[in-house]
C-alpha cells in the first residue's frame, strides 16, 4: 500500500462491474434527490448528499475506491 498511489488515485482498479454500475447509477440519483424537494432538507444534509453522490459516481466511473484500497478489499474479478 502506497500513500503516493492513494493520494494520486493511481492504485489498481479494485471495483467489480456490479459495484461500479451501482455507484454510477446511484450517484446521480443522490445528487438529484435534494433537487426534487419532496422533503424539507436542512442545508448541511443537502451538501452531504451531493458530496456522497459525486464520490459514488466518480469512484464508479474510475472503478477505484480509496476506502477499499485502504482496507485491502477488492470486488474486481481478475481474469
Amino acid at each position: 500500500m502506497s500513500a503516493k498511489q492513494l493520494i494520486t488515485n493511481t492504485f489498481p482498479k479494485n471495483m467489480g462491474g456490479a459495484d461500479s454500475v451501482f455507484r454510477v447509477l446511484s450517484g446521480p440519483a443522490l445528487i438529484a434527490l435534494p433537487l426534487v424537494n419532496l422533503v424539507s432538507w436542512p442545508g448541511w444534509s443537502t451538501s452531504a448528499i451531493t458530496v456522497f453522490g459525486l464520490l459514488g459516481a466518480i469512484t464508479g466511473l474510475r472503478s477505484r475506491c480509496s476506502v477499499y484500497y485502504l482496507l485491502g478489499v477488492s470486488t474486481r474479478r481478475d481474469g
